[in-house]
């Protein structure tokens, strides 16, 4: 997610097949675009960055499988790259100046994902490195002629400095769970995002120490969080796959919630009856809900599952069998 020029909130709904317009002080969707309208060629978009000029770029893993340039709040979608030439196509970033726009693979297990770079004034296209395990980096931050991109399989961030060659890889916080995602605010410091742990931290970029240079600004439940982008003020903005919300974490570490609609997309409905208690359980490949309906339907996550990371296999549908749930994925074939 990130801030356009005018401090809107637009969020990657890569479930939901949406990217959502929020304005953050009254939590109202200002608009929406979506896989339903012409010349959009939103299907599932994954990550968003814009540029100073306005145009947003964005990714799609799974259907184009490639990066997208919007010209226009009122305009087409364009694809930068052949539509299939980058499966699992997911954080995108660009330079300060805006001509550089970096794009990684990400969630496919197995190691060859590969970082890149485009330049969008000739459309030469450079690879950074290849033959990462995982994720070669989920949302990342460009500073200085370097990128900083967290590694989920690896519990670690690095910064990738583009002025060596080859790029040189050097560690900038360790022994982390899953982190997910970092962004830099106007004041030149780093947060990350540690979805395993549910934690969000300002980075220490100068201790010696990587594995103990974090201090933690606020906690969620842990395989809940996704990214994290900050506004014109500064005020620090989290989502949530988990629990289809956006969170502000104020400056004492309280949260406020901006937007939530409790469930990203309901994926199968399964119910169990025992002892006169009966529940209705549905899922999407990130959560697991369970609704009571002996207490006014109320709705609740009780598993909460990093994409490729576990504990649940990236569910798709889910059965019955006697008092337990049978959880089924067809984009893990499990």
């Amino acid at each position: 997610m990130y801030f356009d020029n005018e401090n809107y909130l637009h969020v990657a709904q890569v479930y939901w097949r949406t990217i959502s317009k929020i304005n953050v002080d009254s939590g109202e969707i200002v608009e929406q675009f979506s896989y339903s309208e012409p010349n959009n060629h939103v299907m599932f978009p994954d990550d968003l960055v814009f540029g100073p000029d306005g145009k947003m770029y964005y990714t799609d893993p799974a259907y184009y499988q490639t990066v997208f340039m919007r010209y226009a709040p009122d305009g087409p979608s364009v694809p930068l790259l052949p539509v299939g030439s980058v499966p699992y196509a997911n954080p995108v970033t660009l330079s300060e100046d805006g001509n550089r726009l970096f794009y990684a693979q990400c969630w496919n297990v197995q190691d060859d994902n590969s970082l890149f770079e485009l330049d969008l004034e000739t459309s030469e296209v450079k690879l950074i490195l290849k033959d990462i395990y995982g994720c070669a980096s989920n949302a990342m931050a460009y500073k200085d002629n370097a990128l900083f991109t967290p590694r989920p399989f690896e519990g670690r961030v690095v910064k990738i400095d583009l002025k060596s060659s080859p790029p040189q890889v050097t560690n900038v916080t360790t022994g982390m769970v899953a982190p997910n995602a970092v962004k830099f605010n106007s004041k030149h410091e780093l947060f990350v995002v540690d979805d395993g742990a549910g934690e969000v931290a300002l980075v220490n970029l100068t201790a010696d120490d990587t594995d103990v240079n974090r201090n933690v600004v606020a906690r969620f439940p842990p395989r809940s969080i996704d990214n994290l982008a900050f506004d014109q003020d500064d005020r620090l903005f989290i989502s949530s796959t988990a629990e289809a919300s956006v969170t502000e974490v104020l400056s004492d570490g309280q949260l406020r919630i901006i937007s939530s609609e409790g469930m990203s997309m309901a994926m199968g409905l399964a119910g169990i009856e025992v002892d006169g208690t009966r529940k209705l359980y549905t899922l999407h490949p990130g959560a697991l809900y369970e609704i009571d309906l002996n207490n006014d339907a109320k709705l609740s996550t009780i598993v909460r599952s990093a994409v490729s990371l576990g504990p649940m296999n990236e569910p798709t549908s889910i059965a019955v069998w006697g008092h337990d749930l049978i959880l089924m994925s067809f984009t893990s074939n499990s």
